[in-house]
């Protein structure tokens, strides 16, 4: 297991003394055991210092990096893809099979021109999650309305990410996208789990926009 530099435990530490709720937890010690003589600050710092060594990365500050995606990302964005979809319905399909088409479609699509665009949250521990976007285009009117929306899909964070803002990011990241390139509104179909990550950037839930499901076998989960 990867070990943290003292420029991690430090702040860390910090934190930690200001919040005893969360230093009785990292020392792993019921809160009265803290008043005993014998556990003075130096003791307790040292407990807590050797617990956030031992503590998974993803339960710390996690440097996040997010960037648009490229051709060359299709691998990994379909295995993502995959992950993301078996996690929320049964798959019909072996995943040998589905990588297959699904790398191509991905390669085709992240290349300039296309109506996708993909963003990748990366950490230390590689790929953490991937949010994907895409142009739908309006006819020509004469009023005020710009004339693009965004189909926001696949937004998926892989589980030892979670907790530390990377959809957040890549929401954030795809928003600002958005302003750039005159889209006029982004619509998407939330999970129960993500109305309030979406509520916070600004989406609420339209009570002009009706649905026909075509499909009778497709999962009540989008994305």
């Amino acid at each position: 297991m990867p070990l943290r530099a003292a420029s991690e435990i430090i702040p860390l530490t910090s934190r930690l003394i200001s919040q005893p709720g969360r230093l009785y937890s990292a020392i792993a010690l019921p809160s009265p055991f803290l008043c005993a003589s014998h556990y003075s600050p130096g003791r307790i710092l040292s407990s807590v210092a050797q617990a956030l060594m031992r503590a998974p990365l993803h339960t710390c500050a996690m440097e996040v990096h997010v960037r648009i995606a490229v051709p060359g990302d299709a691998a990994v964005l379909a295995r993502l893809r995959y992950e993301f979809r078996a996690s929320i319905g049964d798959a019909v399909e072996p995943e040998t099979l589905f990588l297959q088409r699904c790398v191509p479609w991905m390669e085709e699509r992240l290349c300039p021109g296309s109506a996708w665009t993909c963003w990748v949250a990366e950490t230390r521990g590689g790929v953490a999650g991937n949010l994907w976007l895409q142009v739908i285009e309006k006819l020509p009117n004469p009023g005020p309305e710009l004339e693009a929306h965004a189909y926001i899909t696949s937004v998926y964070v892989r589980p030892a990410a979670r907790g530390t803002r990377v959809g957040e990011k890549l929401l954030a990241a795809a928003m600002d996208w958005c302003r750039a390139h005159e889209i006029d509104s982004a619509i998407l179909w939330p999970t129960a789990r993500s109305r309030t990550l979406y509520a916070r950037a600004g989406f609420s839930v339209a009570g002009d926009i009706m649905e026909a499901v075509i499909h009778p076998g497709r999962a009540l989960d989008h994305g």
